[in-house]
């Protein structure tokens, strides 16, 4: 009995949080960072998924060699790149790249801070 509560208590608060996207226009804003897998610029057009390539039968993991290649320290945004299966040519592309990625996580900030969205949510969302 405890457990079924649980779960429609999770259902509930799942469904009430996705409710209150629903409903306010900032869905598309936070749909927008999670279209970069669909959309980024940099993608590599080789044999990957994410941060895993598969050169024969067997994966290996990806990296991007930002002091070997431009001499510099390695992005803040690292791990965001190589799970977009980034595939950078120019130190302009790394600062391109974490250019877009800082708008989108900002405009995310700044939407699910603005004081509309917050009251809408937290009126709807109930947490476990």
């Amino acid at each position: 009995m405890l457990v079924e509560n649980r779960k429609q208590k999770t259902r509930l608060t799942v469904s009430s949080r996705n409710e209150c996207y629903r409903i306010l226009p900032q869905r598309a804003q936070r749909n927008s960072f999670y279209q970069l897998k669909e959309s980024w610029k940099f993608s590599s057009a080789t044999n990957r998924l994410g941060k895993y390539y598969f050169p024969h039968a067997e994966y290996h993991i990806a990296r991007i060699e930002y002091e070997k290649n431009w001499d510099m320290k390695p992005s803040r945004f690292n791990k965001i790149l190589v799970s977009l299966a980034s595939e950078l040519k120019t130190k302009d592309d790394v600062q391109e790249a974490e250019f877009l990625i800082e708008e989108k996580i900002n405009t995310f900030i700044n939407v699910y801070t603005h004081k509309t969205f917050s009251m809408a949510c937290n009126q709807t969302a109930h947490p476990l």
